[in-house]
């Protein structure tokens, strides 16, 4: 069938090849809610449809090899991965089509998943339920019933028969028996997740019976493999390992923030309380009463966070799980942009660069390919191709027409970009380099299309659309993370002065978003995100954009106003990663000071606040002293009282941040602002906070190091070559202690405890009377 489906909407799409009379071919196959369809991909136009109830059945190819006893599933390249999708006709009579992906399991999945509405001749029966416990985080067995689909195992609440979670067939690694302690007889099994190896627990009187079953379903229905482990695991084992091996200890357990939030679930009629953990690997769920791990996710499954518009307190982490029940959680904070500024800084640190924080959530329907796989080449140089020519095809599925003048060819630009935005990693194209070939296209001149496209339907100045501006954003950090998009910003002609139009105009809008969005593209501009890079190169790109004082002042106003009121924490730490490329080393090596008189004399005569083009046909590192990085440091310390709040901010990430600017200001800078900053440390009293905090910060409490650490440094900052800050410790610390620890002399055994009485009682006694000296003194 050709004709659309009315109020369908697509639910996971695939990049499949047809098998027809015809021959090979490729086809974008859709599951929706209410049918299947197919589209062409070079026009994204519709090809076939059929409506649930004219689907007979998904099944595995016979032509396809059965899969290697010794592997735990089919591998998702073979060649062979075929189905095929059987339906009714017009005439009542059974048809079939055949397709081969490499997705296999989870095309069938997906679509199993409307199982009971498709078409059968007798009536369905409803599947078997089972009596189970299922062994709570709390360690309390809940009640459950377990109802074995062709495609999953379903959990439902025994008391009120409501549907909880489902353990997809191919995301379970094995099933292993359960029994206890000295005895063998089963009572219940285990599922060990394949992602991390992640253990549920379940005691059931069926378990032997159910073995036999889920395997049996597993291979038939998806084509997976599922093992049964030879080794039986005890309650303890369950406990010790419930993680995973590489998850359960102390290292990836061990939170450096915490957050108070109320979860969103639909496990829970009210919302629940949990304290949000985040730890070097893994984001965290525990129950505030008890401080139990209720949840643990590794940060590199993380896919997405979302920023909810219409709530101020409301976001989503989005995660990789193909399965809808488990790929998102909603939750609401007080401290929502703190949370989300630390949390996106730990993702990237754990070397997970595809993370973004955006205000919509993404649409599984537009992308072409499961969460946590990256598309073909193919369907990535395709979407490129879309910016710069709209397809000639017509969804069937509802878009976005909020903005109709937007709408190209039946197809709306916005839908185009969500697309493109969708399918492209935010860390940039895969394949951005032209292959090697007779007929290979030049991919850099694709990019260099597609920037312009999006510089023609600039719409900066309408601001009846934040979300298209939005999407526009994301479209050009994905393309300037590219190697020919980062050249582009001076190969381009007027590329950089119109890009540098669009940054300062969003900047005016006053909205955090699209602020936030404008940074990251202004950062990309500055470090390159791609491998291979040319120093040259980024030296053209920082002078270009650290040319105009009025622009940095700009950008400084916006940074200074979000610390003065408290908030923009996501502002704050994309500013402060703006001022680590531009001051921090090794990245400051190429912030370049040639020609920066002349350049600010032309600022300052015609009065122009956008981007200059100012070319040199040789360019020298200057390392730390360059007069592009001068004006930074002059502008950051001119307002140094407001940039000491930020070591006062809730968000470690933020302060990490600030220390770094600090060491660079202090190192980096002239002797007069390095002594200026000292006395600022000492005026806004952040020098005895932080030799407290680096003084008696406990040891083994592992949560407050990386603090303790920071304050240790800041204090080497502030204090080396600072006579006053030296006759402060004096002060402070007792002269027969500074004595003893020069003194080369073997201490007594007892003498440690006496040393920390001292210790403690002149201590507070000296920062006290030292307090109030120098502030008669100011």
């Amino acid at each position: 069938m050709t004709h659309s489906i009315p109020d369908n909407r697509d639910l996971s799409c695939y990049h499949v090849t047809k098998h027809s009379w015809r021959g090979k071919y490729k086809r974008i196959f859709s599951i929706g809610t209410h049918g299947i369809t197919t589209y062409e991909p070079s026009t994204l136009g519709l090809t076939n449809s059929w409506p649930w109830d004219q689907v007979v059945s998904l099944t595995l190819s016979k032509s396809s090899n059965p899969p290697d006893k010794s592997q735990q599933s089919i591998p998702n390249s073979s060649p062979v991965a075929e189905f095929i999708l059987t339906f009714r006709t017009k005439s009542k009579k059974n048809d079939s089509m055949r397709f081969s992906s490499e997705y296999r399991s989870e095309i069938i999945t997906d679509a199993l998943r409307f199982h009971a509405s498709f078409y059968h001749q007798q009536p369905l029966g409803q599947p078997k339920l089972r009596q189970a416990s299922k062994i709570h985080w709390s360690s309390q067995r809940v009640s459950i019933l377990l109802r074995i689909q062709p495609y999953c195992i379903d959990q439902i609440d025994a008391a009120t028969n409501r549907y909880l979670c489902s353990y997809d067939y191919k995301d379970i690694e094995q099933l292993i028996p359960l029994v206890s302690e000295g005895d063998a007889t089963v009572r219940g099994f285990l599922i060990q997740d394949k992602q991390y190896s992640r253990l549920h627990a379940f005691v059931t009187p069926e378990a032997s019976t159910l073995f036999q079953s889920i395997i049996d379903l597993a291979q038939t229905s998806i084509g997976v493999q599922i093992r049964l482990s030879k080794k039986p695991y005890t309650l303890n084992d369950y406990s010790q390992l419930r993680f995973g091996p590489n998850y359960s200890s102390d290292e990836h357990l061990t939170s450096f923030a915490e957050f108070l939030v109320y979860k969103h679930s639909s496990r829970h009629v009210d919302h629940v309380r949990r304290i949000l953990c985040i730890t070097e690997t893994c984001l965290i769920e525990r129950d505030p009463a008890t401080y139990h791990i209720c949840t643990l996710k590794p940060l590199n499954e993380i896919f997405g966070l979302v920023r909810h518009k219409d709530s101020l307190q409301e976001f989503t982490i989005e995660y990789i799980k193909n399965d809808p029940s488990k790929a998102k959680c909603r939750y609401t904070s007080t401290e929502r942009d703190i949370l989300l500024a630390t949390l996106l800084d730990s993702v990237r640190s754990s070397g997970n660069n595809d993370c973004c924080v955006k205000t919509n959530r993404t649409d599984r329907g537009k992308r072409i390919a499961p969460f946590g796989h990256l598309v073909d080449d193919e369907v990535e140089i395709q979407h490129l191709r879309f910016l710069i020519q709209p397809p000639s095809g017509k969804l069937s599925t509802p878009q976005d027409t909020n903005n109709p003048s937007t709408a190209q060819a039946g197809i709306s630009f916005s839908e185009i970009l969500k697309r493109f935005n969708a399918n492209v990693p935010y860390s940039g194209l895969i394949n951005a380099v032209t292959s090697e070939g007779l007929f290979a296209e030049n991919k850099e001149k694709l990019i260099h299309s597609a920037l312009n496209t999006l510089l023609d339907s600039d719409i900066t100045n309408n601001v009846a659309d934040l979300d298209l501006l939005e999407d526009q954003f994301l479209a050009f950090r994905r393309l300037l993370a590219s190697k020919a998009g980062f050249q582009a910003f001076t190969q381009l002609p007027k590329f950089r002065e119109r890009i540098g139009t669009k940054i300062v105009r969003s900047l005016k809008l006053n909205d955090d978003q699209i602020t936030y969005s404008a940074l990251e593209v202004l950062n990309t501009l500055l470090q390159p995100m791609h491998l291979d890079y040319d120093l040259r190169q980024e030296q053209q790109n920082k002078s270009s954009i650290l040319s105009s004082k009025k622009f940095l002042e700009g950008l400084l106003d916006i940074f200074l106003k979000h610390v003065k009121q408290n908030t923009g924490s996501l502002i704050i730490s994309s500013f402060l990663d703006f001022l680590t490329y531009t001051l921090c080393p090794p990245f400051s090596e190429t912030t370049d000071g040639q020609h920066f008189d002349v350049l600010l004399e032309l600022v300052s005569s015609n009065g122009r606040i956008f981007f200059k083009l100012f070319q040199h046909s040789s360019f020298t590192i200057v390392k730390g002293d360059g007069q592009h990085f001068d004006v930074l440091l002059e502008l950051v310390s001119s307002n140094g009282r407001i940039f000491f709040k930020l070591f006062q901010h809730s968000s470690f990430t933020i302060v990490k941040g600030a220390g770094s600017i600090m060491k660079a200001i202090i190192e980096e800078g002239s002797p007069d602002i390095a002594a200026h900053m000292q006395d600022l440390a000492l005026s806004e009293g952040a020098l005895p906070i932080h030799l407290l905090r680096a003084l008696f910060t406990s040891s083994g409490d592992t949560r407050l190091l990386p603090l303790k650490y920071l304050s240790q440094q800041l204090l080497g900052l502030w204090s080396t070559g600072h006579p006053t800050t030296y006759g402060l410790l004096k002060r402070i610390f007792p002269l027969g202690l500074i004595a003893y620890l020069d003194s080369n002399e073997e201490p007594d055994k007892d003498f440690g405890m006496i040393l920390d009485f001292i210790f403690y009682t002149f201590y507070f006694n000296r920062l006290a009377s030292a307090l109030v000296f120098y502030s008669k003194r100011e």
